[in-house]
């Protein structure tokens, strides 16, 4: 019992000594859980809290802040001046990459082309964003939105990795969004332990121990092979899913969208946000890597190429940034993508926004 209790003792002692060894020399970003950002809901299953206030680091970016208005809206934390008048309203919609939960709102690439847009007039953004949407979401907001509210333009961001979809609902089951929590698990199986026991542990240290986020930054790979990291590589890049039935369906949403903008004469723009993996050809080899893919299987750019063939034969105007993004983005030896997080850095919204100024400028210049 003495000998084990000397041990218990003396492995703390050393944890605890290359704790403050990693937060001193090689310091990371805590995770910061604010799950306060979202409320559950009738109609979306869950959107963002109207009038909110609070701060936020989910990806280990770091610690961001999060402002709503009267709708849910993200906005910058400096309220604009009321006494601004916009000759322009466009509504944006979009999930994760929209919200930009990983920098300031200021940052976001709609905040950037607003104050970059060189046109008659100001511009005025309503970013809906919300993590975890997809067009089946973005269909709703956009008949609720353009029932009261008059736009001059709708972009609708499309992220290819995840917003095809294989399913149509106008309405969502509330969903409360929340931290996991240590509870026995349902039965034997790995899945089962992983997301009772592992998960909680893995948010709780998130949240504690910087030594414990330096670790998974090198250990990644071997992380992600164990089905213990948030990774995953989408089924849509495997050249046998080319036939499946949620291409069509995800564009007939797509189109339904286009639709309601039409509506009420107002032309819209489907951009199709690329994957980290298509931007970058050595995170792909670490994904090949990390997963064991079958590169003979897999057609990298597969999700643009059928979404912009189905979408221009039902006259979408879908555009696709990733040609412009590899281009400009090799300024930046920090790449467009977080590290840790799969979403855009600040480089990322920065060339983004630079391609939407001059789609946007085409557009609006033609409703002058």
């Amino acid at each position: 019992m003495k000998n084990f209790l000397l041990l218990f003792i003396s492995t703390s002692l050393v944890f605890i000594l290359i704790e403050c060894t990693v937060r001193i020399f090689f310091p990371q970003n805590l995770i910061y859980y604010n799950y306060d950002i979202w409320r559950p809901d009738d109609l979306y299953g869950w959107r963002h809290n109207e009038n909110a206030k609070t701060k936020f680091n989910g990806a280990g970016a770091g610690v961001v802040n999060f402002v709503s208005d009267e709708n849910g809206f993200r906005v910058n934390v400096k309220k604009d001046d009321d006494a601004i008048h916009y000759k322009y309203e466009i509504l944006a919609l979009g999930d994760s990459f929209l919200e930009a939960l990983q920098v300031e709102n200021k940052d976001t690439f709609i905040e950037l082309a607003k104050k970059k847009i060189q046109i008659d007039g100001n511009v005025n953004f309503y970013n809906t964003g919300v993590g975890g949407w997809d067009p089946n979401h973005y269909l709703i907001q956009t008949k609720e939105f353009l029932i009261n509210n008059k736009v001059d333009l709708g972009i609708i961001f499309f992220y290819v990795g995840n917003d095809v979809v294989h399913y149509n609902s106008d309405k969502i089951s509330p969903r409360k969004m929340s931290a996991s929590k240590f509870h026995f698990p349902s039965d034997f199986s790995y899945r089962s332990f992983i997301k009772s026991i592992l998960r909680p542990l893995n948010d709780r240290l998130e949240r504690k121990s910087h030594f414990f986020l330096f670790l998974k930054d090198r250990f990644s790979n071997f992380l992600t092979k164990l089905g213990l990291s948030a990774r995953y590589f989408p089924s849509i890049f495997y050249i046998n899913e080319k036939n499946a039935y949620k291409w069509e369906n995800t564009v007939n949403i797509c189109y339904e969208i286009d639709q309601q903008f039409k509506k009420f004469n107002i032309p819209t723009m489907f951009i199709l946000l690329p994957t980290p993996y298509q931007y970058n050809e050595d995170i792909f080899k670490d994904y090949i890597s990390s997963f064991s893919l079958d590169v003979e299987n897999i057609d990298i750019h597969q999700p643009q190429k059928i979404l912009t063939n189905l979408m221009i034969e039902k006259n979408i105007n879908v555009l696709d940034p990733l040609p412009f993004m590899k281009n400009k983005g090799r300024q930046f030896k920090s790449g467009l993508y977080g590290k840790i997080d799969n979403h855009f850095n600040k480089n990322g919204h920065n060339i983004l926004s630079e391609y939407l100024i001059i789609e946007i400028e085409e557009i609006l210049k033609v409703r002058e």
